[in-house]
């Protein structure tokens, strides 16, 4: 009885969270189960209940997990940044480089459309995320399609990153640096940059 005690409190909630996104993205969801997490942290299945009521319970904190991860702390650090939105954005999205976490976008998109679940989580994800790159163009002075075409492309492109780089990953540096010619890209023409266009009149 004490030894499993001990295994139980061996690994946190959030090691078997940290050990699904693994598996999302080394192995694929259809490799997602309870068996293989603990095959893998070489433990009990008593070890995975004692985090989680059952494989449902598990299935909403990984998203919450990863929306936890993935946007609410990137969204907290960039309310924490001074300077000019473009500034802004720049940084959130050489957080989004610098974390790593592009890698599990895909394989952690075609999980969760599997359920309505973790399918109403990740719809709060998005929403979240569009919501947050909209405001800051939109602080820039863009409105209506030149709005919604820069935040699309804004978004999907760093949702989808490691996808759209395969064969040009592996230097930080490069694409950090590839990182700020697409905000300058993205920002062209934006109101708050010295000599760049003024803001549309609101409608009368």
């Amino acid at each position: 009885m004490l030894n499993e005690k001990c295994e139980k409190q061996r690994f946190s909630r959030e090691d078997f969270l940290e050990e699904a996104l693994a598996i999302l993205s080394e192995e694929g969801y259809r490799l997602l189960t309870i068996e293989k997490i603990c095959d893998r942290m070489h433990v009990s299945r008593g070890s995975f209940y004692w985090h989680f009521k059952n494989r449902s319970d598990f299935n909403v904190a990984i998203i919450e997990y990863w929306e936890q991860k993935r946007t609410s702390a990137f969204l907290k650090n960039v309310n924490t940044i001074a300077g000019s939105p473009e500034q802004r954005l720049g940084a959130l999205l050489e957080l989004v480089i610098s974390s790593g976490y592009c890698k599990y976008e895909l394989p952690m998109r075609l999980w969760a459309m599997r359920e309505d679940a973790t399918k109403k989580v990740l719809q709060r994800i998005d929403s979240t995320r569009y919501g947050m790159v909209r405001s800051l163009f939109s602080e820039m002075g863009f409105t209506g399609d030149d709005l919604e075409m820069r935040v699309q492309t804004c978004v999907i492109y760093y949702n989808f990153r490691r996808g759209f780089s395969i064969g040009m990953q592996g230097e930080e540096e490069a694409a950090l640096l590839h990182n700020r010619l697409r905000v300058q890209m993205l920002t062209d023409g934006c109101a708050t940059k010295s000599g760049g266009r003024k803001r549309r009149p609101s409608p009368s």
